[in-house]
């Protein structure tokens, strides 16, 4: 059973105690208050260690007894009141004066760090990619000082006159995209997304759907809007039913990009990378044909897509597979075991 008292539920059955929000807030500064207390011991035995160890090659937590005593001087007339980021600062700084080569050490040791990932993915928790990814970058503070100065004024300026109704943080990220064009000379960027969408149906002003490789579904609005500002080349519509061979042992751009839209990921037992980051093997080991081998080896139905590691794997004859006229895949491994997998996924046989 459970009731309520003030703003929080009692459990009867579990015995608990109802606690009103001035309890709450109490409880929260005396943990705060123990957390300060903690990292306070913390310090004091690594001062203590440090002046009792001044030649310790692991140099305990302060390095040296100068360090030790421009930390004492920092913090001892406010060590009652100081946080963990002060306290983890008067040591930094402490540090980097007593130490200047172990700084050095550490700004390279930080700049081997520096990098610009673009990430894909809910913005907003779990569920699906709806258009918008993440760009981080890490480098040079006053590098990236100046290129967020820079972003801030374009959107105070001329992104705030096209989107009033934006907020800064919005309007900065429309101005990475103002930065991007006058870098590349006002020419459109050319930008790798394989779209798939009825181009009849970007002709038309109802809302409709195409996908995106990789990411998931988008609007036809937000396809129109990336063609408008971007370099498109339009691909024809791959008939699926081309069995076409080539008497050669790596297939031509159609047959790959056919091979890779069927499968349109790793064939291999509970494997989902994406089909365009795979190889494309030869379900039957492909042999040259001045070497005997029959012509007609390189088809669409005798190609599957396999993730580097899983092709060595099947290579190396541990792993073994065929193709079924359903367009699954039936695997048999090391030990016996038989999987069919398809598109959907994977089902374990025996």
């Amino acid at each position: 059973m459970t009731t309520t008292a003030g703003s929080l539920p009692i459990d009867r059955s579990d015995h608990l105690v109802a606690v009103g929000a001035d309890e709450l807030l109490a409880l929260c500064a005396d943990t705060e208050r123990q957390a300060r207390e903690a990292e306070l011991r913390r310090l004091e035995c690594a001062l203590r260690w440090a002046h009792l160890h001044p030649d310790d090659p692991d140099r305990a937590a302060l390095g040296s007894v100068e360090s030790a005593a421009v930390v004492d001087a920092a913090l001892a007339p406010r060590a009652h009141r100081c946080g963990t980021v002060l306290i983890d600062r008067a040591i930094a700084e402490a540090t980097a004066g007593a130490e200047p080569e172990e700084q050095g050490a550490e700004e390279a040791l930080s700049r081997s760090h520096w990098g610009v990932e673009l990430l894909h993915g809910p913005m907003t928790g779990p569920g699906r990619w709806a258009g918008t990814s993440r760009m981080e970058i890490t480098g040079d503070t006053v590098v990236l000082q100046g290129f967020l100065d820079v972003l801030t004024a374009l959107a105070e300026g001329e992104v705030a006159r096209t989107h009033p109704d934006d907020t800064i943080d919005v309007r900065r990220s429309l101005a990475v995209g103002l930065v991007a064009q006058r870098t590349s000379c006002d020419r459109p960027p050319r930008i790798k997304l394989h779209l798939h969408a009825d181009l009849a149906g970007l002709l038309d002003d109802t809302i409709g759907t195409g996908s995106v490789e990789r990411l998931g579904p988008i609007t036809t609005a937000r396809i129109k809007e990336w063609c408008g500002s971007s370099s498109v080349t339009v691909l024809p519509v791959l008939r699926e039913d081309r069995t076409d061979a080539v008497d050669q042992h790596d297939p031509p751009p159609w047959m790959r990009e056919l091979v890779t839209q069927r499968d349109g990921h790793c064939v291999f037992p509970w494997c989902a990378t994406d089909a365009r980051s795979c190889d494309l093997d030869h379900i039957e080991e492909y042999v040259p044909m001045d070497e005997g081998g029959p012509p007609g080896q390189t088809r669409p139905d005798a190609l599957a897509p396999l993730c580097r590691h899983h092709h060595r794997a099947k290579t190396a004859r541990r792993w073994r597979y065929r193709r079924l006229p359903d367009d699954s895949y039936l695997w048999t491994g090391p030990h016996g075991r038989r999987y069919r997998v398809d598109r959907d996924g994977t089902d374990p046989l025996s």
